[in-house]
């Protein structure tokens, strides 16, 4: 089952190292790249956006339990996201973050369940009859 999610979560995935690459732009020096701290803020607001995305997925394709919880948290995540990106020096490159986020989160939501892998109980108790 794990060979099955990292093919499907592959673009999350980049996604997730892309804004932990971001985040460690921290331990640049900051007299000579001044934008460090918002390039931090940045990585931020792709690994939040990142994890709501393979959040909601994850729930499509019946990989997790579909509870109010879970739904709550990659809201919270997205709205998490929209602050980080409004308080920043840098909004145009914010904004095609929180664009490219959103956006995905929505279409995921969105889409009917793909039928390319099937649910983790299902697979379960397959590996158990057999």
């Amino acid at each position: 089952m794990e060979k099955i999610m990292y093919k499907n979560f592959w673009g999350s995935t980049v996604a997730l190292l892309f804004g932990i690459y971001l985040l460690f732009s921290i331990f640049a020096p900051l007299d000579e790249y001044p934008d460090t701290i918002g390039t931090f803020f940045s990585g931020l607001l792709i690994i939040i956006g990142s994890l709501s995305y393979k959040s909601a997925k994850k729930r499509k394709l019946g990989l997790v339990k579909n509870n109010g919880i879970r739904q709550y948290m990659e809201i919270a995540g997205l709205m998490i996201c929209f602050v980080l990106a409004i308080y920043q020096d840098n909004l145009f490159m914010n904004y095609v973050f929180l664009v490219w986020i959103v956006s995905g989160y929505i279409i995921v939501r969105q889409k009917s369940t793909r039928i390319d892998i099937e649910p983790a109980h299902e697979a379960a108790s397959k590996n158990r009859d057999a």
